[in-house]
């Protein structure tokens, strides 16, 4: 591998990292979601709200997730699953990214009062939350390919010995606990911490062959 490769790798590692740290700040600054969004904690975002969601949120999970799939099919070089893997782990969180970014936007709308009234804004909070259901479906499907992507990546990883066979089991102990938590919980932000780790610890690895590699 060239000298410029090596570079190329370390600059996606710090990459990585700046991404998941950048979700723990989203994670941490943005309230709890149990379900619903909540008209008055939205409106005291003030107009943070969708800068925040469509610069730092969505950003740093969808560049978080297409940096460690590249780092996956690093490790799980010449295993066709673990490349498999990969790429739906690649996609899957872009999709992610993208449906938890827009499902906010009529919400940003609506609690602007230079669009409608606080009243207005109020009715429209309520009736966008009684459609947010409508979410589901590419909310839950897109976890689910993040989480099959990452374990069929990480499996093809450990057959070919680019993993060790611990690290397979890590990985589907927390993927377990991220389903488990209930929503807006501190169990969940913890859990989320741990996925932070877990992504730059795949990326370290992932990291480390490369430079082996030149």
């Amino acid at each position: 591998m060239t000298p410029s490769l090596r570079r190329a790798a370390v600059l996606l590692f710090v990459l990585l990292v700046v991404t998941q740290v950048g979700v723990v700040v989203f994670t941490v600054w943005e309230p709890a979601f149990d379900g619903r969004i909540d008209y008055q904690q939205t409106v005291d975002l003030g107009g943070a709200y969708w800068p925040m969601n469509v610069l730092l949120g969505g950003p740093a999970y969808a560049i978080g997730f297409v940096v460690s799939a590249i780092f996956l099919a690093v490790l799980a070089e010449g295993s066709r699953l673990g490349q498999a893997g990969a790429v739906l782990l690649g996609l899957a969180g872009i999709v992610f990214a993208l449906v938890i970014t827009a499902e906010v936007l009529p919400f940003v709308w609506a609690a602007d009062p230079d669009v409608v009234s606080p009243a207005t804004g109020r009715e429209l909070f309520e009736s966008f939350n009684d459609e947010l259901d409508r979410f589901v479906p590419y909310v839950v499907g897109s976890m689910a390919g993040i989480a099959l992507g990452i374990l069929v990546a990480v499996l093809g990883a450990t057959l070919v010995g680019g993993l060790p066979k611990c690290v397979l089991g890590l990985v589907t102990l927390l993927l377990v606990a991220t389903f488990a938590a209930p929503m807006g919980s501190a169990l969940a932000l913890g859990i989320g911490l741990l996925e932070r780790a877990m992504w730059v610890g795949l990326g370290w690895l992932g990291l480390r062959r490369v430079l082996r590699e030149t």
